[in-house]
């Protein structure tokens, strides 16, 4: 029946947009072969027990994907930050320095993360979660010369005392005109009510954050109005871009349960200046046909979009997997 009902809401736009004179965009999208690129490790390695946050930068020709693995050695199971490197940002190798970011007494648990190539220097943002399934308070960054390190890491934020947002999920770090700006998820508690805020810097050291989502969530009877959940947005030279999920369930019950019932999508926006941002009318527009929630990064490779999310059809993780596609405006 909620296929039935998306099918035909997204026939209407179709017809909504082309009586307004306005050409509905055209999104082709399909997973790549032997999902998932970023594989759960074998016994014994840091990330064996799962995939958490990830994200892929290119530099100098090679494709670098860190990402927080979750370990099932010891009792713990903290999370620790690993690196696959990859020539075609599709077949990945994980690197023989992992983890290259191990907990200590500074942060407990590594969760989602971001990350960007600065002038060459490799520059990561991480939250420290308390547990292996929460959004973290504390964001630290981590900044070196080779992605393989070694890592100098401090505490720049502590979103512990906001409203909507005390619990952060990095989505995005880019430099624009000298300015950084971190793009997140935020939360007031276990996945609820999440929007996308911001922060802007001129040194990634101190922060400034907006008081108010930049991306919120869709009205009472819309398919993300329990929540949204966005990857890096892209400036491009038509304005910026970004994917997100959307949730119309509480995202928890969908992540535990794998409920079979309720496959989630992906809704797409655009923005002049990365600030304002307007979501696509024909949205949703993506499929994943996935059970639990993806976190999302992307990046465009000539014209061709890669986006990288939690490989989940089912309650477990399984990796981190890839779809790519066009979009025709």
């Amino acid at each position: 029946m909620r296929k039935i009902m998306l099918l035909c809401l997204s026939l209407i736009m179709i017809v909504a947009l082309t009586a307004s004179g306005q050409s509905p965009m055209q999104f082709d999208f399909a997973d790549v072969e032997g999902n998932p690129v970023l594989p759960v490790g074998d016994v014994g390695s840091m990330n064996n027990g799962g995939i958490q946050g990830h994200t892929v930068v290119e530099h100098e020709g090679l494709y670098y994907a860190f990402f927080s693995g979750i370990s099932n050695n010891g009792p713990s199971g903290l999370g620790a930050v690993g690196l696959m490197i990859s020539e075609d940002a599709i077949h990945f190798e994980p690197s023989a320095a992992n983890p290259i970011i191990s907990p200590d007494e500074t942060f407990n648990h590594v969760g989602f993360l971001t990350a960007m190539v600065d002038e060459g220097r490799f520059v990561l943002m991480f939250a420290d979660a308390t547990d292996a399934h929460l959004a973290g308070s504390k964001v630290f960054l981590a900044t070196a010369d080779d992605p393989e390190g070694p890592w100098e890491v401090q505490q720049v934020l502590d979103f512990g005392e906001r409203s909507w947002d005390r619990r952060i999920d990095p989505g995005g770090l880019v430099r624009v005109d000298g300015e950084y700006r971190l793009y997140y998820t935020g939360m007031n508690s276990r996945w609820t009510n999440s929007q996308m805020g911001l922060a802007t810097s001129p040194d990634l050291v101190n922060w400034t954050l907006r008081d108010e989502p930049v991306l919120d969530i869709g009205g009472d009877d819309e398919w993300d109005f329990m929540g949204v959940d966005a990857a890096n947005p892209v400036p491009t030279a038509d304005g910026w871009e970004l994917f997100y999920v959307g949730f119309d369930i509480p995202p928890t019950t969908n992540w535990y349960s794998g409920n079979p019932e309720h496959e989630l999508y992906l809704g797409y926006a655009t923005s002049p200046d990365g600030i304002e941002w307007t979501k696509y009318e024909g949205n949703p527009v993506i499929n994943t046909h996935l059970h639990a929630a993806p976190s999302l990064s992307m990046f465009k490779l000539d014209e061709m979009y890669h986006i990288y999310y939690n490989y989940r059809r089912n309650a477990l993780g399984t990796g981190i997997g890839l779809m790519t596609g066009t979009v025709a405006k």
